[in-house]
């Protein structure tokens, strides 16, 4: 697996450095995040699905995931409390604390660690088990904590935005579609075009980072290095035995646990008055950090 990470972080820091000297900026970064997120990304995930073997053992994900956002949720407030955070940083803290970055950092690692056929048991706990979370629990602590708050119409959009994303509508058409008899160069198409996504995350993960570590406040982002990156793994593998998890399913849980802080925590603090400098500081650092704490939370927990 470290092999894995190094190649990823090297892929990370060429985006990092394009961004840095000046040849990629903030538009060619949501160009490549549009392009993976609503074209590339779909395609991998229905034809990832259209050709593996599903069982029940890869539902059992999406009840994990659930139970550890509101676990996390729960641990991520009282930490945030003893911190003394104000309102706004609280709210940021514990959505952090709550989403993981399953999609853009767990679909690389799975996919060198394990192959495409394991892609579904990730694409399950992200796609329904944290981004459906998200963009409604998180939204609701937003609106708790936030100075701007939602209103019921905006509620409304987020929930819409969810159920009409490219990726949800791929995996709902990828789960009915399975045994259709597709074209081969269909297939073929859809295999090549989705095989970009993969590198195209990672690049656009470095092209996004644009920060200055000395503005980072220490004491909520080394408390959230420990919930994130220590914590969470722990939580999954003891509830993926209490949830009777076995072989790559349980391993994939693990993994899938041991990401970072959620990007799309960020636009959710920006938009309702959340403190969005903190919510950077929180997905930078544990984005950083991971590189080191995913090989170590996947040996001692027994997946390699």
């Amino acid at each position: 697996m470290l092999n894995e990470l190094l190649s990823i972080t090297i892929i990370v820091l060429i985006g990092f450095v394009a961004r840095r000297r000046g040849i990629l900026g903030k538009r060619e970064a949501n160009l490549l995040n549009t392009v993976v997120m609503k074209l590339s990304l779909p395609a991998l995930i229905f034809t990832s699905l259209i050709e593996t073997e599903l069982d029940w053992e890869f539902a059992k994900l999406i009840p994990l995931a659930f139970a550890m956002v509101f676990i996390m949720g729960l641990v991520s407030f009282l930490c945030a409390r003893l911190l003394g955070l104000r309102p706004q940083s609280m709210g940021s803290f514990i959505n952090a604390g709550m989403f993981l970055n399953s999609g853009f950092i767990g679909f690389p690692i799975i996919y060198q660690a394990f192959g495409d056929p394991e892609l579904v048991r990730v694409i399950l706990f992200d796609l329904v088990g944290q981004n459906v979370t998200m963009f409604t629990l998180g939204l609701w602590v937003a609106a708790r904590f936030g100075e701007d708050g939602y209103t019921r119409q905006e509620s409304t959009k987020a929930l819409h935005q969810v159920f009409t994303s490219p990726a949800l509508i791929a995996l709902v058409l990828g789960i009915l579609g399975r045994g259709l008899p597709y074209p081969a160069v269909f297939i073929d198409a859809l295999d090549w075009f989705g095989s970009i996504s993969i590198p195209l995350i990672i690049f656009s993960l470095g092209v996004t980072f644009d920060f200055d570590l000395r503005e980072l406040p220490p004491a909520p982002i080394l408390t959230m290095v420990g919930l994130q990156l220590f914590l969470y793994p722990l939580l999954a593998a003891g509830l993926g035995l209490l949830f009777n998890l076995s072989g790559l399913t349980y391993k994939v849980g693990i993994i899938a646990a041991a990401t970072p802080a959620a990007m799309g925590t960020l636009p959710i603090a920006s938009e309702h008055g959340l403190d969005e400098n903190l919510s950077a500081a929180l997905i930078i650092v544990t984005t950083l950090a991971c590189v080191l704490t995913i090989p170590l939370m996947s040996t001692l927990l027994g997946v390699y």
